[in-house]
Formats: structure tokens, sequence, C-alpha cells
């Protein structure tokens, strides 16, 4: 696109321009800026007017045409020279950042009518800013943004609240744990279940064993009989031997009843005495159900994965500052190392405060 932009004179400076160009005699006509960068002087022959800088309230686009058929766009104006007769209308406008109106009749006093209802956004912070430009930068390099882990829990009715009714947002395990202490015995419920499942499936396995060792070459035998097509011939002479009488119990059978009656005998004496084990150590007391006990653990555990992940990041923004080639970002990353080494010597703090904790806790068990 080209370079332009507007220029606001008095009308009899406007018709002294026109006429130099006109008669395409433009020496004489210059504009010199001043040390701001805002304050402009403005020489049509050997006359000197002040000029102001200001802000247009909306984008004006420009376009050309070499037939008026067909136009294309040539540039975007954003800001206009305001040039002043003298130094009193000067300072008029020196307190205006945003003239109030624009150049076309529909966009006469806009700011008011229009872009007052508009609703004001702060400025974001710098540091949020950093942030962001760090993550696409991870995400032009093809990185993972963030790591997620999901998890299943029960619901429940604190879980959603009037100012947030499709869920509760929390960013932190522990502030989770502090706002609501339920989240604990949910916790506590899954891991329970887990060890009942894994403790269950031994059991049975460990009983569907025991009847497999239990069963008698007899008892293989009938079996093996039993799968035989019956084509009419003869069975084989071990087979015979089974008795074919359905209303009578041979032998065979006699002694898997009595093996399976013991079997049960010795799994309802060994739980009873499981049970009477438990009755006794509910009277011990055990530091796993503490629930200080159980924040602390959860707490170290959360600042030992913010440790790891803090340590991966400074080595990548190490390596980012090794390999930046552009001055400004390079000085980006070496602030933003900073910050982080400060992170993590404050986490490490919290770390051994917590481990410190934990051990007061275990030493007065």
């Amino acid at each position: 696109m080209m370079e332009q932009y507007l220029l606001r004179v008095p009308k009899k400076v406007g018709t002294e321009l026109r006429k130099k160009i006109q008669d395409k005699d433009i020496k004489g006509v210059d504009m010199v800026a001043g040390a701001d960068n805002k304050h402009f002087k403005f020489h049509l022959g050997d006359q000197e007017y002040p000029v102001t800088l200001n802000q247009l309230p909306c984008i004006l686009e420009t376009h050309k045409t070499y037939d008026d058929n067909l136009f294309y766009k040539s540039g975007e104006i954003g800001q206009i020279f305001m040039v002043h007769e003298n130094a009193e209308k000067q300072k008029l406008y020196e307190d205006v950042a945003e003239l109030p109106s624009g150049i076309t009749p529909p966009t006469t006093n806009i700011v008011k009518r229009k872009y007052s209802k508009t609703k004001k956004y702060p400025t974001f912070p710098k540091s949020d800013v950093a942030r962001v430009e760090d993550s696409l930068i991870r995400i032009m390099g093809g990185g993972v943004i963030e790591d997620v882990q999901e998890e299943l829990v029960d619901y429940c009715d604190w879980m959603v609240t009037d100012a947030e009714p499709h869920g509760i947002v929390v960013y932190d395990e522990m502030d989770l744990i502090v706002q609501h202490p339920e989240y604990l015995t949910i916790s506590k419920k899954k891991d329970q279940n887990e060890k009942d499942g894994n403790s269950a499936g031994s059991v049975l396995a460990d009983r569907g064993q025991a009847i497999d060792d239990a069963r008698t070459p007899a008892d293989v035998l009938s079996e093996e009989d039993d799968d035989m097509d019956d084509d009419g011939k003869s069975k084989p002479a071990t087979a015979a031997s089974t008795p074919t009488n359905s209303g009578n119990k041979s032998a065979e059978d006699d002694d898997f009843d009595e093996d399976m009656e013991r079997m049960l005998n010795e799994d309802m004496e060994r739980m009873l005495n499981e049970d009477m084990d438990d009755d006794d150590d509910d009277d011990k007391y055990n530091l796993q159900e503490d629930p200080q006990y159980v924040a602390f653990v959860r707490q170290r555990q959360v600042l030992q994965k913010k440790l790891h992940d803090l340590e991966t990041e400074i080595l990548t923004n190490q390596a980012s500052i090794s390999s930046a080639t552009n001055f400004v970002l390079k000085q980006r990353f070496q602030v933003k190392d900073q910050t982080l080494q400060q992170q993590k010597a404050q986490l490490h703090d919290s770390l051994n405060e917590t481990n410190q904790a934990i051990q007061d806790l275990e030493a007065k068990a």
C-alpha cells in the first residue's frame, strides 16, 4: 500500500494550496516534525502554521481507479494533520487524543453516539501478554500446549453454584481441598473401591484355584465321559466304574461335597478372624485416616508435580534463550527465566515446609 495521510487546513490556506497544485508549483510547501513527533510546522511560501497530529475515531480507507469503473484499495488512514491559523487555536487540540467526529457525514459525533455504548475493557497486563506470546510460540513450534489429566468423580451438590451453573472451575487441587474438604472423601472412596475390587478378584482367584485342586481323578474321568458323543458304542473301562444311577450319590461326589463344605468353613472362619482384626485396628490411631495428614500428603504430591513441570519449563526457556536471534525476544526469555527461578525457589520452600509437617505428624503417631 501507499503512504498516505490527511491534511486539514483553514480555507485561506486551502485556496492557496489548491492554486499551487493546479499550477504544479509546490515549491515552498513543506512540513517539519517536532521533537515529540506530535507537533509539526507547516510551511506555505513565507508563512508558517502550527500543526497537531490527532487520531481519527475510525479507520478511513482510500481507493483508486483509472476508469471510474474498477476501484482498488490503496491505503488505510487512522490519523490526520490539523493545520491551525495561530497558536491559540492550536492549544484547543493539545489535550485531544482522538477527534469526536470522522471525515464523512455518517461519522459525525460518532464517539458519543456509538462508541460510548461500547463496553470498556481494561488494558491487559504485560505478564499476561508475554504468557500468551510464549504459548503461541509453543503452538507454532508444534509442542504440547498444556498437560491435562482427566479424573471422573461422583457428582455432588457443591460442584454447581449460582455463579457457575455449568460447574465450578478450579486450577489448583489444593484450592479445591481448602474450599471443599468433601473432595477428600470422594477421592478416598475411589481409592477404597479400587482396593476392594483388587482384593475381591484375588479372593475369587484363590477360591477357584482351591476348587481345582480339590478335584479327584475320578471327577476328571467322569467329565471326559460326559463330553463324548453317545453313539451306542461301549464306553471305556475307566468310565465303566462310574455309577449311572442319578438318584444315588457316588463316593467321589460325597468326598467332593465334604471338601467343599470344609473349604467354605475355612473361608468363613478366616473372614471372621479378619473382621476381629479390623475391630482391633479401629481402636488404634490410624495416621492414614487423619484428614490433616492426607491433606499434607496430597499437597506434597501437587508441589512435586508443579516443581517437575517448572523445571521442564526452565530447561525449555533456556534452550529458547540459546537459540533466539532476536535481541528483544532473547531479553524477554531472560526475564522469564529469572521469574521461573524465583518461582522454583518458592516451590522448594513450600515443599520443605510440607515435608517437615508430614514428618512431625508421623513422629507423633
